[in-house]
């Protein structure tokens, strides 16, 4: 239990509340295991709780009329899902698939009803990561109505990346054709644009992460 009290202290609806909070939150938890490739929640699902992803990664994906994936987001260890419907009371809005084998903790919907009216801190926290969330999203879309395929891949990168030692860089595993599923492109087209962002200088890719330009962010208008 240890390590799910860490856990949850990291996640952004839980930051700061109170140890006494935090247990409370853990006494309600319950754990589930999903194998690689499972459907966790299908889009128009009637929602029944919050995920909280304890080991392993997810999809989250919508499925066009031609039957292509269009990958949503991509999810890992300390993200959750799922707290929109509870929220709404509507159908799940995407579908949920785990791209390893994963660990779910999860809280049900009266559990988690409970919580945001014993700490209405989760409450508050809760609605800035909906209100950042939206901000991500309107991103989004500007970026696919905007830029080019480079542009795509550099705005993904940059939201990708971490910060540290004076050096920006991504070490999550991702491949051309998750990129392409995410920024609305063909795999072929993204290992071009990649080459050419990395022939370019913009980004370095290593055996273990990319490194991007310090100033790549301010170069986005330049694709």
């Amino acid at each position: 239990m240890v390590r799910e009290i860490e856990l949850l202290k990291n996640v952004p609806i839980f930051s700061g509340i109170s140890d006494k909070e935090i247990g409370l939150v853990t006494s309600i938890l319950r754990k589930r295991s999903f194998p690689k490739s499972s459907v966790v929640i299908h889009k128009g699902d009637e929602g029944e709780a919050l995920y909280i992803i304890l080991s392993g990664k997810v999809k989250v994906t919508l499925i066009s009329d031609a039957g292509k994936e269009i990958i949503l987001a991509i999810l890992r260890e300390g993200n959750f899902f799922g707290e929109m419907s509870l929220l709404n009371n509507e159908p799940t809005s995407a579908n949920v698939v785990t791209a390893e084998d994963s660990v779910f903790l999860t809280i049900y919907r009266d559990d988690f009803n409970y919580i945001l009216r014993k700490d209405p801190g989760i409450a508050l926290n809760l609605l800035k990561h909906m209100s950042l969330r939206l901000k991500i999203a309107d991103k989004k879309i500007g970026s696919l109505a905007l830029l080019d395929v480079c542009g795509r891949i550099a705005n993904l990168f940059i939201d990708m990346a971490k910060e540290e030692k004076h050096e920006i860089y991504i070490v999550e595993k991702i491949t051309h054709a998750e990129i392409a599923h995410m920024i609305g492109s063909t795999r072929e087209v993204v290992s071009r644009a990649i080459k050419c962002l990395k022939d370019s200088g913009y980004i370095k890719v290593l055996r273990d992460k990319i490194i991007l330009d310090k100033d790549l962010k301010l170069k986005i208008d330049d694709f």
